[in-house]
């Protein structure tokens, strides 16, 4: 599938951010040899201020599956990748 933003895999690396009167800031930096065009830079931050809301999504619909199935999860490997998902987003590796 053909997406706007920067295909996976996408890599942390943590830079301690400063603060002012005003608290702390929190931000997040995009970059790919500085090939990324204006738009896939714009698509990329879309998708990360979309990230928290897409977490929680896929934990509800992870309890929901759970709940109202008797899936396993080696049935469903949609489950395994969603796990992988969500732990990768709780700073698993």
């Amino acid at each position: 599938m053909k997406t706007a933003h920067t295909p996976a895999p996408w890599q942390v690396f943590y830079m301690p951010a400063s603060s002012d009167k005003e608290g702390e800031h929190h931000f997040a930096l995009v970059a790919d040899k500085c090939k990324d065009t204006l738009a896939e830079n714009y698509s990329n931050a879309c998708l990360m201020a979309a990230a928290p809301d897409l977490l929680v999504a896929l934990q509800e619909l992870n309890r929901a599956v759970r709940q109202f199935t008797n899936a396993d999860e080696s049935d469903w490997p949609e489950l395994v990748a969603a796990h992988a998902a969500i732990a990768k987003a709780g700073g698993a590796a």
